[in-house]
């Protein structure tokens, strides 16, 4: 017998709650925040963020176009490039990825990125993939995109306690545009 979504049990550090609804005698009533909940435990703000069908987020890593992790991105829609605001940042490459974390040494700059239009129902792996609240915390930063426009957008920063101590430094770029210096993570030439 084929296992159906019901009869999956749900999860305790999953907010607590069972993720479907009983809506009378004859079935149950799946909800999206409910769903959603009872797939990510890495995910215990699901309930806010369902109340909006997307969100943006600005990717610097794996997520980027040609990279590792993209396909994660196949339903999202693809807003442009972008750079941080703020220059409080410093970029770490640990194997085949990038960290960014706060900085306030000499070695900060603003990250480059793309942003992403992401449907609700995917953050979940993206909150799995980095390993939310372990490795990565999401949080928002304010961006500037090529256009000049200023979003609010989620993104990973790397959790201090873990990678505080990773070496080397990313690559360091200066922007012609604007005199500033940034972290990109790229492609190394073959």
């Amino acid at each position: 017998m084929q296992q159906d979504l019901y009869d999956t049990p749900w999860s305790a550090d999953c907010l607590g709650a069972p993720w479907w609804v009983e809506t009378d005698t004859a079935g149950r009533m799946e909800t999206l925040a409910g769903e959603l909940i009872g797939r990510c435990h890495r995910t215990p703000d699901m309930p806010q963020l369902a109340k909006h069908v997307s969100h943006r987020f600005f990717v610097y890593g794996s997520l980027k176009k040609g990279f590792g992790a993209h396909y994660l991105l196949k339903d999202s829609k693809f807003i442009g490039r972008a750079w941080t605001e703020s220059n409080n940042y410093c970029m770490r490459v640990t194997g085949s990825f990038p960290v960014v974390m706060w900085d306030y040494t000499k070695d900060r700059a603003i990250i480059q990125g793309e942003v992403y239009e992401v449907p609700v129902s995917d953050i979940p792996e993206l909150d799995h993939l980095e390993q939310q609240g372990k490795l990565y915390h999401r949080k928002q930063v304010e961006v500037v995109t090529d256009l000049g426009e200023v979003l609010t957008c989620y993104w990973y920063l790397g959790n201090p306690h873990v990678f505080s101590n990773v070496q080397p430094k990313a690559t360091l770029y200066k922007r012609k545009k604007t005199d500033e210096y940034y972290y990109s993570f790229t492609k190394k030439a073959k």
